[in-house]
């Protein structure tokens, strides 16, 4: 048996947005565990978010944070219902859902896929009196909101979807207990939080002790708040990229 098959690779993201992970990580030969910590659901009134979106339109500059966000905005309203309206999004797969919705431009940074990264942007890195909105899920994304507030703009959160709190079954407990080698890969601060509120404290203490793969700096910071000693960033939020680190971290382990 090789070194990587005594590894596991606990993966938080949702089930449905894990599957391409699970897979690039079993070709390397590396034991993943599915352990996801959240799903998500539409909006608990989804005629209140559409009488909304129809109330702030027209936008300056609507803001996709997520594949869901994009999914779920458009089964409220149609796609063309934004034309005039600059379209951004963080991350090159939400791009990507937005090209695929039928939009020819999307604003994206050319380096990053964070909130900072989008904030530097110079269409959005300006003193302005425009309307934008963040569409998201309920308390997400506070930077966005707030840099861009006391940049002047009017602001508004349109929460499309929600999160929904899993805990973690039995049998994932019961692997991460018995693994030899650990490494969690966290794409999320929420997915930290209800880690540690959900989980039992000797479970909990275990994943602190392992190695912890993120896919940004500021998530490596909210690792270290949560006690993680061993933090590593990947290249970015894609499966290449975090597989690559995951591999690299388990390669030195």
């Amino acid at each position: 048996m090789s070194e990587n098959n005594l590894t596991s690779v606990v993966i938080t993201r949702p089930l449905a947005r894990s599957a391409g992970l699970l897979t690039r990580l079993m070709e390397l030969n590396l034991r993943p565990v599915s352990m996801p910590l959240m799903d998500t659901a539409p909006a608990r009134n989804p005629v209140a978010i559409r009488q909304l979106i129809d109330t702030i339109l027209p936008l300056k500059w609507a803001i996709f944070t997520s594949i869901t966000a994009v999914e779920q905005t458009f089964m409220l309203v149609s796609p063309k219902r934004f034309a005039g309206t600059g379209i951004a999004a963080i991350g090159a797969s939400t791009a990507r859902a937005l090209l695929q919705a039928g939009f020819d431009r999307v604003l994206l940074p050319e380096a990053g896929y964070t909130s900072e990264a989008l904030l530097e942007t110079p269409e959005l890195n300006v003193a302005d009196t425009g309307k934008a909105a963040i569409f998201c899920a309920p308390g997400g994304r506070h930077l966005l909101f707030d840099s861009l507030s006391k940049r002047g703009w009017q602001v508004f959160d349109i929460p499309v979807y929600r999160r929904i709190e899993l805990t973690p079954e039995q049998a994932v407990r019961d692997e991460i207990i018995k693994s030899m080698r650990l490494i969690v890969v966290f794409t999320s601060a929420a997915a930290m939080a209800i880690c540690q509120k959900n989980l039992p404290e000797n479970i909990w203490h275990v994943l602190r002790r392992a190695d912890w793969v993120v896919v940004s700096r500021r998530l490596a910071e909210r690792a270290r708040h949560y006690g993680a000693d061993q933090v590593h960033v990947a290249q970015g939020p894609d499966n290449q990229a975090i597989a690559a680190m995951v591999a690299a971290v388990a390669r030195r382990n």
